[in-house]
């Protein structure tokens, strides 16, 4: 702990914002949108200042009778020292012309203040071998962050000031008849289902294992980073949290999907050529040209904790910007703060992700696709499609995602040769529109495309 250090405040600044307030009751609205009571230092200062909201809230008059009749209503006029407290803040100052700078100076030691609770409270969490470091240390970048930023919630928008960019949005998309309004995933039968991956929103695509979500989700990495952006435009970012795969591996498998190259290619027999392989070779480094210059971020750090993938997913986003967040998986993660052990409650801890996620998507205003298991409980259904309650580990999935896409073959649960044709189940749509996708899996190079409309009817026919 820090010792014989002096307690930020300003006693002060306190008094001159609680006799302005008095004296004129104009600023009243701007000090309480700046200041709580917790920012007052002195308790009988935060008593006063909640009695004044208190006032203000019901529009009654601020003085020194309204104030009195208040306190004793609360039960805290003596506790504040009666009469003579009362009257002593009403004369400190004859104006309230300076309440803006003392309201600041009381921000500032506030927030001064929470520092240093801050700094005390890491350094005695640090000493318990309990709490995880890598989430710990995430958690003071954040919370340092937002003390140092000294932001607020930013409230109420009235609808007339969001008018203008909304009606423009609306305009252009009835102008240019797109359908897309957010990110194009490649896939143009699911942009037209979601619109595309929104802001904010917060996108779960989950399957049993081996269905593809990895090869899906590496798919829409590389369609929004290399073909993404609209001419002109800059190229987008794309963050990618794997918590399963190193990055080599991912990167191979992308350069392999751009390339068409399968992976049999990659391990040549005796009877191949040099021909042959310069032929891979001439369409690999074409593909690992493009990818090298994509803005796509890889991070292969085991059981990450929603904390320390925000404050990554935040710092990213500052640096250049940030268009698209993918998490492969979900139940890789750690809640934050939490060191997993055999005691830990899983659906809880799932639970706390799942409301991390959507909070960062909605705090960094990106989309955020977040890979999932499913539960073994379709195993044991004779009717294999997966459903929302298949979710694995918590009903918090269903419910904080703003869609949940499932992905099904159903020749894989039979003892035949896999079908290529893979099923995407747009199963919640918070927005718009639900429903099914075909896509055909190329698994040699683990790559998903469309399938053209007219081989579907043929093969509905056969």
């Amino acid at each position: 702990m820090l010792q014989n250090t002096e307690i930020p405040q300003n006693i002060e600044a306190e008094q001159s914002v609680l006799c302005a307030m008095m004296i004129d009751n104009s600023v009243i609205g701007s000090v309480t949108a700046r200041l709580q009571p917790t920012d007052f230092y002195r308790q009988t200062h935060r008593i006063v200042f909640q009695a004044m909201m208190n006032l203000y809230s019901r529009n009654k008059p601020v003085d020194l009778i309204t104030l009195t009749a208040e306190l004793k209503h609360m039960d805290q006029f003596d506790a504040v020292g009666g009469v003579k407290f009362i009257t002593f803040l009403a004369n400190i100052t004859p104006t309230a012309v300076n309440v803006e700078h003392h309201a600041g100076l009381v921000e500032e030691a506030s927030v001064r203040r929470r520092i240093l609770e801050t700094g005390n409270g890491l350094a005695a969490m640090s000493c318990d071998d309990t709490v995880d470091t890598r989430s710990l240390a995430a958690s003071a970048r954040q919370e340092l962050e937002r003390l140092s930023s000294g932001k607020r919630s930013a409230g109420f928008v009235s609808v007339h000031d969001m008018m203008t960019d909304t009606m423009d949005r609306m305009g252009r998309r009835l102008e240019n008849g797109e359908p897309v309004t957010g990110l194009s995933t490649g896939y143009g039968d699911l942009d037209r289902l979601t619109g595309g991956l929104q802001p904010s929103d917060f996108i779960i695509l989950a399957a049993r294992p081996s269905m593809g979500k990895t090869a899906l989700a590496l798919n829409i990495t590389a369609n929004v980073a290399l073909r993404g952006a609209k001419e002109g435009d800059a190229p987008k970012r794309v963050a990618f949290y794997s918590m399963e795969m190193s990055r080599s591996q991912l990167l191979q498998r992308m350069i392999c999907t751009e390339a068409d190259v399968d992976n049999d290619e990659l391990c040549p027999g005796p009877d191949t050529t040099g021909e042959e392989q310069m032929e891979v070779m001439n369409r690999i480094w074409p593909a690992s040209d493009k990818i090298a210059g994509a803005c796509i971020y890889i991070n292969d750090t085991p059981g990450l904790s929603i904390l320390e993938v925000r404050d990554s997913a935040r710092q990213l986003k500052n640096e250049g910007g940030l268009d698209l967040i993918v998490i492969d998986y979900l139940q890789l993660m750690q809640a934050p703060g939490v060191r997993r052990n055999v005691t830990t409650n899983r659906q809880y801890e799932v639970s706390e992700i799942s409301r991390g996620l959507k909070a960062m998507a909605r705090e960094l205003n990106v989309p955020v696709l977040a890979l999932s298991q499913l539960s073994r409980s379709v195993e044991l259904r004779q009717v294999k499609r997966p459903i929302l309650s298949d979710l694995r580990e918590s009903g918090s999935l269903e419910q904080d995602a703003d869609i949940v896409m499932f992905l099904y073959r159903e020749n894989y649960y039979k003892n035949e040769e896999p079908s290529r044709i893979t099923e995407l189940n747009v199963a919640k749509h918070r927005n718009g529109p639900t429903g099914n996708i075909n896509l055909f899996f190329i698994s040699e190079c683990t790559k998903f495309v469309e399938i053209p409309k007219n081989i579907m009817e043929l093969q509905k026919e056969n």
